[in-house]
């Protein structure tokens, strides 16, 4: 990890870590970080992540989410958040569950936001459009899908086990990566 901050700033970005979690279903494999956000290094983005709320404390304690707050020139302000779901969720039950949990904290952390523009940018591990908790928040008009907002309904996939190209379709292919916005 210490080398690849290096190379962010060398670079000329700061680059932040989530909590660290378990890098696989039970914690025999390790631990390691899931999630990140890279900004420009004359970016100031602020972590405004405060333990004692029952729904970011949950959050951090997955390691499968970060967010900062990001001032813009004209005086306002950005949320960015990263979320990773759980791997297996589009096949497991469990980790369905535990993923569609994931999604409603996230945008439950984006609604406590109030009118401030909030973008999730999401590797939900199943396809949005299967993800109960996020159609309903699409539904009641408490979250969109950029993504498939801009394609019509009609998104490309965003990954292929045979390796990502840009013309990617058919088996072995699905929409599993999203971004969230209030």
């Amino acid at each position: 990890m210490p080398d690849l901050i290096a190379q962010a700033d060398a670079a000329g970005y700061k680059l932040m870590f989530g909590e660290t979690c378990p890098l696989g279903r039970d914690a025999s494999k390790g631990r390691g970080r899931r999630v990140a956000i890279l900004t420009d290094s004359n970016t100031p983005a602020e972590d405004i992540t405060k333990k004692g709320d029952p729904i970011t404390d949950f959050l951090l304690s997955t390691g499968r989410w970060i967010e900062r707050l990001i001032p813009l020139d004209n005086g306002q302000q950005m949320l960015v958040a990263t979320l990773y779901g759980y791997s297996g969720a589009s096949s497991c039950a469990n980790a369905y569950i535990d993923n569609e949990k994931l999604v409603a904290a996230a945008i439950t952390r984006m609604k406590c936001m109030g009118n401030i523009p909030y973008f999730i940018n999401a590797d939900v591990n199943v396809d949005p459009a299967t993800s109960k908790i996020l159609q309903l928040a699409i539904e009641a008009e408490l979250a969109f899908d950029i993504v498939d907002d801009a394609n019509d309904g009609q998104p490309k996939p965003t990954f292929s086990r045979g390796g990502i190209s840009k013309e990617m379709a058919g088996a072995g292919t699905s929409r599993i990566d999203t971004v969230i916005t209030n």
